[in-house]
């Protein structure tokens, strides 16, 4: 059965007979009220005939259907009860249907077993939703912890990252400056070339000079050595010369005269 609550009209649920368990069961579309109102948790509360206080229903909710599977404890007592469906948004209720008048008929067939107690059913239910959201809270906790060592790893790793960065930065500055060193003394080498290879030049130029130099003191030493052996031949042919001219010399007194006459033979 299809209960549209914002546009039937209809006021009485016939549920089924006496004991009859998940036989039938009640759409709910409450798309209007999500519409109107936004996202929300709605609740149907019941309650059976011959009974002085209504209970929460179990739903089933999908696409803005709540679904009523009617149990054994929903139609354990024959007569009219009664259901409403309230929609709550972040804990205020925000809307109420009308209330439906719930009809459960006869039935000649004893019931073989007694249903469970819908109140039972319901703190049973309640109890395990409890439990459930205490463990999906220590597993949140986990994965916050989790997720708090992750951030704290990464912060270090940030940190790393960072302090390495800078170490890059530092490196690249030293190796510019070596590069500008090294540059620098490439210069200066170049330099220090230019003027060994200008005083290569020179010496070079200055050894040709000393050895132009060596010659031409060699070639005066050949001339004077020349000159010397020259002069002492000269001198020995004077003293020969000598030699022979005091051969050729006598003396000769001129009676008439007071002094003496030199007379050279052989034409001198």
């Amino acid at each position: 059965m299809d209960i549209n609550l914002e546009t039937s009209n209809q006021t009485i649920l016939v549920i089924g007979r006496s004991g009859e368990n998940i036989v039938t069961k009640i759409n709910f579309d409450f798309d209007s009220y999500f519409q109107e109102f936004g996202s929300g948790t709605p609740y149907l509360w019941y309650k059976r005939p011959s009974d002085s206080y209504e209970y929460p229903i179990q739903l089933d909710i999908e696409n803005h259907i709540a679904t009523w599977n009617i149990t054994a404890s929903d139609t354990q007592y024959v007569g009219t009860g009664q259901v409403q469906l309230i929609y709550v948004v972040n804990g205020v209720i925000k809307k109420k249907s009308r209330i439906f008048t719930v009809k459960v008929m006869e039935s000649i067939d004893p019931q073989e077993e007694t249903p469970p107690d819908p109140y039972k059913t319901w703190v049973d239910k309640i109890m395990q939703a409890s439990e459930t959201a205490q463990t999906s809270a220590e597993t949140a906790t986990t994965k916050a912890n989790e997720a708090n060592a992750s951030a704290e790893t990464a912060s270090t790793k940030a940190s790393e990252a960072s302090t390495s960065a800078q170490t890059a930065v530092s490196a690249k500055n030293d190796a510019v400056s070596a590069k500008d060193t090294a540059v620098t003394s490439a210069t200066t080498a170049t330099t220090k070339a230019s003027e060994a290879s200008s005083s290569a030049s020179s010496a070079s130029t200055s050894a040709r000079t000393a050895t132009t130099k060596a010659s031409e003191a060699s070639t005066s030493a050949t001339n004077a050595k020349t000159s010397e052996d020259n002069a002492k031949v000269s001198e020995e042919n004077a003293e020969r010369y000598a030699t022979d001219l005091q051969s050729a010399i006598y003396t000769f007194t001129d009676p008439n005269s007071d002094g003496n006459i030199v007379i050279v033979q052989g034409g001198i």
